[in-house]
C-alpha cells in the first residue's frame, strides 16, 4: 500500500503543477492538452523507472541469495567428504 500512497501523492503533485502551468500558459483558462500529455508522460516514465529499479534490486538480492546458497552447499559437501575420510 505505501507504493499506492506514493503514486497518489505524485499524481496530486502533477495535477497541481499542471494547474499552475495551465494558468501561466493559458490565461483564458482553456486546458493545455499538450502540457497535460507531457506531464502525464513524465509521470508514467517516472513510475516505469521506479518499477525497473525495484525489479533490478530484487534480482540482485535473489542473485546474491543464490550465490550464498551455492557457497553454503559447496562448503557442506566439502565438509561431508572430509568427515567420511
Amino acid at each position: 500500500m505505501p507504493h499506492q500512497q506514493q503514486q497518489q501523492s505524485q499524481q496530486l503533485q502533477v495535477r497541481q503543477i499542471m494547474d499552475q502551468q495551465q494558468t501561466r500558459f493559458s490565461p483564458n483558462g482553456n486546458s493545455n492538452h499538450a502540457l497535460q500529455d507531457y506531464m502525464m508522460q513524465l509521470m508514467l516514465l517516472d513510475q516505469q523507472n521506479k518499477k525497473r529499479h525495484l525489479m533490478y534490486r530484487q534480482w540482485e538480492e535473489d542473485d546474491r541469495a543464490r550465490i550464498r546458497q551455492a557457497q553454503h552447499d559447496k562448503t557442506n559437501r566439502g565438509g561431508r567428504k572430509d568427515s567420511k575420510l
